[in-house]
């Protein structure tokens, strides 16, 4: 396989496997989490005991650190075993990839570091969030701890809570259980991720101007919250992964030109517009097959937005994700034989 379809074939194959990480987590918090300690706690109006309670911390990510480590180490090993690093009638060069190199441990130390930081942050402000607005709403500590940590089904383990939710899908689940009790239904009905499994339950109830019963109501929000909690799951999984490879792309690059002395500037970019969805990003479009020279120059967006690379850490979410776009990266040799380099 060509080193592209090599690095898509990366992709595709470790993105399931931080999507299944990421959800292996959130399982584990949850099973883990003593409800009644949570109770006790939010009985005393102690938010910040309810939320140490439920020992959400970094540690608990791990298994999602090692998924996305895993992809950035496949890719960067590809890269350098792919990639003539060599002028094309020297002798090959022989360059080795090792996480442990000082270029793969920035990344895996800051960029990697920060986004599971950034997950854990999440996972606590939601929870946060959900207890706060139960108490507004006059919820009971039992109820608003279950509305947060999911309820416990015939399989034994827990489902539904806004663990895992990120701030505006924990509102989403709040209006949703909001609309339900208020006999919205309309509402609900525009909800797009909702369980349409549900939807003749409540088509019934419109017609027979009945409210559902809290079990009712229980049920269908769990279910929509296991839905969302599936879609953070997918997205993080598309976007950190694309993120862990493309830029295993860069310093597969950066580590090869240095094991060869070839200066950063004659290592030339190509943005390529990855395609698909329905609703494709029309400043990416634009952007693909425009080509900057230099390792580091960034390409620069209609909005003026530099970017390093497509997923670029370090660009607004519009640009970054679910993207799908890649960078193709090439030493421009016959510009180094101009200059007298080779």
């Amino acid at each position: 396989m060509t080193l592209e379809q090599t690095l898509e074939q990366i992709k595709k194959t470790h993105g399931a496997k931080v999507a299944r990480a990421f959800e292996a987590a959130i399982a584990d918090i949850k099973s883990s989490v003593v409800l009644r300690r949570v109770i006790d706690a939010l009985e005393n109006g102690n938010i910040d005991g309810a939320i140490a309670a439920m020992n959400i911390d970094e540690s608990a990510f791990a298994p999602l650190r090692a998924a996305i480590t895993a992809a950035y180490g496949d890719g960067g090993a590809a890269v350098v075993a792919l990639t003539r690093f060599s002028a094309p009638l020297a002798t090959k060069a022989v360059v080795r990839w090792d996480v442990t190199n000082p270029v793969a441990e920035r990344y895996l130390r800051e960029e990697l570091g920060t986004k599971i930081t950034r997950v854990t942050q999440d996972t606590i402000q939601a929870a946060r969030d959900a207890m706060v607005s139960g108490y507004s709403k006059g919820r009971g500590p039992r109820q608003i701890a279950l509305d947060i940590v999911g309820r416990v089904g015939a399989n034994g383990n827990r489902s539904g809570g806004v663990l895992g939710l990120n701030g505006p899908q924990e509102q989403y689940v709040r209006n949703m259980r909001s609309y339900l009790e208020s006999g919205d239904y309309n509402a609900v009905m525009r909800m797009s991720k909702r369980d349409k499994r549900f939807d003749k339950t409540i088509l019934k109830a419109m017609r027979d101007e009945k409210p559902l019963s809290k079990a009712q109501i229980d049920k269908l929000t769990q279910r929509y919250s296991d839905r969302l909690l599936k879609l953070r799951g997918d997205t993080i999984a598309r976007t950190e992964t694309a993120n862990a490879v493309e830029q295993s792309r860069v310093d597969g690059f950066r580590v090869g030109i240095d094991k060869e002395g070839i200066p950063a500037r004659y290592v030339n970019k190509e943005w390529l517009h990855g395609g698909g969805g329905m609703r494709p990003r029309e400043q990416h479009v634009y952007e693909s097959g425009q080509k900057v020279e230099g390792l580091d120059t960034p390409f620069i967006m209609q909005d003026m937005t530099p970017m390093q690379r497509p997923h670029d850490p370090a660009g607004p979410a519009k640009h970054v994700v679910n993207c799908t776009c890649t960078v193709l990266m090439s030493i421009d040799w016959p510009r180094m034989r101009r200059d007298g380099v080779v």
